[in-house]
Protein backbone atom coordinates (compact mmCIF):
# COMPACT_ATOMS: atom_id res chain seq x y z
CA UNK A 1 0.00 0.00 0.00
CA UNK A 2 1.07 3.59 -0.24
CA UNK A 3 1.71 6.02 2.45
CA UNK A 4 3.09 9.87 2.73
CA UNK A 5 6.13 10.07 3.81
CA UNK A 6 7.97 13.45 4.40
CA UNK A 7 5.24 14.74 1.29
CA UNK A 8 6.38 11.47 -0.62
CA UNK A 9 4.36 8.88 -1.45
CA UNK A 10 6.01 5.52 -0.70
CA UNK A 11 5.09 2.06 -0.47
CA UNK A 12 4.90 0.33 2.84
CA UNK A 13 3.50 -3.06 3.99
CA UNK A 14 1.11 -3.52 7.23
CA UNK A 15 3.22 -6.28 8.93
CA UNK A 16 1.04 -9.86 9.21
CA UNK A 17 1.15 -13.28 8.69
CA UNK A 18 -0.93 -12.79 5.70
CA UNK A 19 0.19 -14.00 2.32
CA UNK A 20 2.69 -11.33 1.25
CA UNK A 21 1.75 -9.57 -2.12
CA UNK A 22 4.51 -6.81 -1.99
CA UNK A 23 7.27 -8.04 -4.30
CA UNK A 24 9.62 -6.02 -2.73
CA UNK A 25 8.48 -7.24 1.06
CA UNK A 26 8.62 -10.80 -0.36
CA UNK A 27 12.23 -10.12 -1.66
CA UNK A 28 13.48 -9.15 1.66
CA UNK A 29 12.63 -12.40 3.35
CA UNK A 30 13.83 -14.07 0.38
CA UNK A 31 17.40 -11.97 0.67
CA UNK A 32 16.77 -12.80 4.73
CA UNK A 33 17.22 -8.94 5.57
CA UNK A 34 13.42 -9.68 7.39
CA UNK A 35 13.05 -13.02 9.55
CA UNK A 36 10.65 -14.02 11.96
CA UNK A 37 11.27 -13.31 15.21
CA UNK A 38 12.05 -17.40 16.53
CA UNK A 39 11.15 -17.21 19.89
CA UNK A 40 8.31 -14.69 19.12
CA UNK A 41 6.42 -15.42 15.34
CA UNK A 42 4.90 -11.98 16.37
CA UNK A 43 8.37 -9.83 15.96
CA UNK A 44 9.69 -8.98 12.56
CA UNK A 45 13.79 -8.96 12.76
CA UNK A 46 15.01 -6.65 10.41
CA UNK A 47 18.69 -8.94 9.98
CA UNK A 48 20.83 -6.73 7.84
CA UNK A 49 19.03 -3.60 7.33
CA UNK A 50 19.52 -1.94 11.42
CA UNK A 51 19.04 -4.87 14.03
CA UNK A 52 15.71 -2.98 14.62
CA UNK A 53 12.29 -5.09 15.25
CA UNK A 54 9.00 -4.45 14.71
CA UNK A 55 5.05 -5.74 15.75
CA UNK A 56 2.67 -7.69 14.02
CA UNK A 57 0.08 -4.52 13.09
CA UNK A 58 3.22 -1.88 12.74
CA UNK A 59 4.00 -0.37 9.10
Amino acid sequence: MQAKYRGQLVEVWKISHRPIHEIWVRQAFEQERLSWNEWNKNVLNFESISGDLALVGDF
